[in-house]
């Protein structure tokens, strides 16, 4: 069997989408799901609006490095575990911690861009290291990013702009496409 062969029979049997050269499952696990399940996932973090995923450069384990959109690639750089943040006083459902799998480091929202720290505290974390997933289309788990602490950036969210360098943080807004991230598990 030829490898294009070999490819399109593996894409039949798990149900597997080609998106850039790279093979996507179908759907992931939802914030809903987990969140029901108890425990973490890992997904992939893709805008349809621009066909990127969140990376982080390289796997760098340089704390603050900005996180970027990127061609998406089946890598540990495009990999996150979402843990959900059990607190009792939480009153934010679909909240986690995201952690990068290649660096192992938190990512947190800093002044206008996304970043990655070390990941310091246990659950329940500080509110600096959480996000709320905000359903966009939970069905097709399609999300926005709403860092968990507001602080003096109340209303912003992740989303996808002009530069390749940093991944912005402008005022929510759920018609926008740009802010809508849709998790995937990749193989």
């Amino acid at each position: 069997m030829t490898t294009s062969a070999t490819t399109t029979a593996r894409i039949a049997r798990l149900g597997l989408g080609v998106l850039t050269g790279v093979l996507i499952a179908v759907g992931g696990t939802s914030a809903g799901q987990a969140a029901a399940a108890g425990g973490p996932f890992v997904n992939a973090i893709y805008s349809s609006s621009a066909t990127v995923c969140v990376d982080v450069p390289g796997g760098t384990t340089d704390v603050n490095r900005n996180l970027v959109p990127a061609a998406c690639a089946s890598t540990a750089e495009q990999q996150f575990t979402f843990t959900p943040v059990h607190d009792a006083s939480n009153q934010q459902p679909n909240t986690y911690v995201v952690v990068n799998q290649a660096s192992g480091l938190c990512l947190v929202k800093f002044r206008y861009a996304i970043r990655q720290v070390n990941c310091f505290g246990s659950n329940p974390y500080p509110p600096s290291y959480t996000w709320v997933l905000n359903a966009v289309d939970a069905s097709a788990h399609r999300y926005q990013f709403v860092p968990g602490y507001v602080g003096t950036d109340l209303g912003r969210c992740m989303a996808v702009g002009t530069s390749s360098t940093m991944l912005p943080t402008p005022f929510c807004d759920i018609t926008d496409p740009t802010q809508a991230w849709t998790l995937v598990g990749m193989s």
